[in-house]
């Protein structure tokens, strides 16, 4: 089941050029900006090649979107879906 806020944030992708760097904070104040949802309901790093959070179940489903760069910076790197059959 795709979730809403996957289909938010690839509406945002789908204006960003590839490669474009950007901080934890712009991304939460664009999103929040264009949907009102609260900052905190975007996490990129959820959403990271190279980053394993927290919820390792929950993760393998979610679709990738970015590589961490450093602490709190991300590079745009393409959609990536992910299936539950992986």
């Amino acid at each position: 089941m795709v979730r809403q806020i996957e289909i938010e944030i690839e509406k945002l992708l789908s204006i960003m050029p590839m490669g474009l760097e950007f901080t934890t904070k712009w991304f939460k104040d664009t999103l929040n900006g264009l949907y009102g949802r609260a900052r905190d309901s975007y996490i990129p790093s959820d959403y990271c090649e190279n980053i394993d959070n927290k919820d390792v179940i929950r993760k393998k489903y979610r679709s990738i979107y970015f590589e961490a760069l450093e602490t709190g910076k991300y590079r745009y790197i393409g959609i990536k879906k992910r299936t539950q059959d992986k």
